[in-house]
């Protein structure tokens, strides 16, 4: 989401600062590439190093094939659709009004309240699943793929008349942009895994892999578009002057045009593009992004389970007993497994981006590998545990004088309640659990109100907006 907002904020910046015919004449280009890069997250892109090929398919000729690609993209774009929503709805309605009614029923336990408890771990579900509505991905893992596979073309091939509607070609050349499957240096693999791991697949549980490629590969285009804009700009502004001032040579006009965007088209022309950016010509804001994405992800999951080890922990008589102490363990492994996954991914574009080195990219590329075996396996076996501390729930496990007692953290000196009147387990529970109960509804409402804000005015195209 954070990617996609930097991109378009970047291309609509670009097509506000053109004058009014070149805008005209390349915005619509422009949103379509914008739109193209934010769906393009979910996999490898590869474009090329060369800035001919680039610029080629950039060029306000290529404003068809543009249009077309986006079209192809939207039609295959995962929408919000109604049973989504009425899904995201049921859950939030049942989780809502089981909490009022364990709460206005008769009480004579603590036990179906402390269900509530195993029920909220699962509630980071909720603003998971409408972040991905509300932001949208493509709907199989080879959309953009597929609709790539139609060659680009360019228009100065095209016959004289009615250009506007028959399908050009480009000599039969495939389209310079293509989605990298595999990587076949010898020294990029160890024991049969490839070194960059989970950037190479497909689907957009991989995008945080792809972050600095995706970075690079924007980026060309960004670069690339503002080069031609302002290549256009100036001669726009040349052709104005001219006609403006018919008597002067062509050479005082063309001295009006702003030096800086003269040489900051040479400068673009000379530019090569690498696939694996080194860390030293990384921006901050990058790193900015994915500071700002770690934390919203850890607030979602510590929103629900740090709200459930409170709410278990705080319920007399109270401690670190089987649930809390269940709950704790699904917390703290998750945040494991995506540490692990993270500084995974930092080690395996650091092995990428080094591959003439003999030495350190291995070693990096290999710590990587291990890092990204073990995040996987803890992930896999939190979620297994997840399953089973439900069912330990459900089955009457924790309803045990061991776990009533807490003697995980009591020992010999752990105590039971025995004996409590419907009111006085009611005001247990009342003292205990509002507080968790509305921090999980307060993070879970933030937490979908910043994908709705953050993903506004994405899907739509921005064609009228400078008109």
């Amino acid at each position: 989401m954070l990617n996609r907002y930097w991109v378009r904020r970047e291309l609509n910046l670009l097509i506000g600062s053109l004058r009014r015919e070149t805008r005209k004449r390349y915005k619509r280009q422009i949103s379509a590439v914008q739109y193209f890069l934010a769906e393009a997250q979910q996999v490898p892109l590869q474009v090329p190093s060369d800035q001919d090929s680039l610029r080629r398919l950039l060029e306000p000729q290529m404003e068809v094939w543009w249009q077309g690609l986006n079209g192809r993209l939207r039609r295959s774009r995962r929408g919000v659709t109604a049973s989504l929503v009425a899904q995201a709805l049921s859950a939030v309605i049942a989780y809502t009004f089981t909490v009022i009614a364990s709460f206005l029923t008769s009480i004579d336990s603590l036990d179906p309240v402390m269900e509530i408890t195993a029920g909220t771990l699962w509630v980071w579900l909720i603003p998971v699943i409408c972040g991905w509505v509300i932001v949208g991905t493509q709907s199989t893992h080879d959309a953009v793929e597929d609709a790539l596979r139609i060659k680009h073309f360019d228009r100065s091939a095209e016959p004289q008349g009615d250009s506007d509607h028959q399908e050009p070609s480009f000599d039969g050349e495939e389209s310079p942009i293509s989605i990298r499957s595999n990587w076949n240096s010898n020294h990029s693999r160890w024991l049969g895994v490839n070194f960059a791991g989970d950037e190479l697949q497909k689907g957009p549980v991989y995008n945080y892999a792809r972050l600095f490629t995706w970075w690079q590969t924007a980026n060309a285009f960004i670069q690339t578009s503002k080069s031609i804009a302002i290549e256009h700009d100036a001669e726009t502004e040349a052709t104005w002057q001219t006609d403006r001032i018919s008597k002067r040579k062509g050479s005082q006009v063309l001295n009006m045009v702003s030096e800086s965007e003269i040489s900051e088209i040479r400068i673009i022309h000379s530019e090569r593009f690498a696939t694996y950016p080194r860390f030293s010509n990384i921006p901050p804001d990058v790193w900015w992004r994915m500071v700002l994405a770690s934390i919203m992800a850890v607030t979602v999951q510590w929103g629900a389970t740090g709200a459930s080890i409170l709410m278990a922990y705080l319920t007399p008589p109270g401690g670190l007993g089987c649930r809390s102490g269940s709950y704790a363990l699904y917390g703290i492994f998750g945040t494991i497994s995506w540490v692990a996954l993270l500084v995974s991914m930092v080690l395996s574009h650091a092995a990428m981006a080094r591959p003439a080195s003999p030495y350190g990219p291995a070693l990096l590329g290999r710590m990587a590998i291990m890092l990204r075996c073990g995040g996987r396996a803890v992930a896999v076996m939190n979620a297994a545990w997840l399953v089973v501390s439900t069912l330990f729930e459900n089955i009457g496990l924790y309803d045990s004088c061991w776990c009533h007692g807490v003697v995980l953290q009591r020992g010999a000196n752990a105590w039971v309640i025995l004996f409590r009147t419907a009111e006085e387990f009611r005001h247990e529970a009342k003292n205990a659990w509002p507080g968790g109960i509305a921090f999980t509804m307060i993070v879970s409402t933030l937490m979908i109100v910043v994908f709705a804000l953050g993903s506004k005015g994405d899907s739509s195209s921005s064609d009228d907006e400078y008109e």
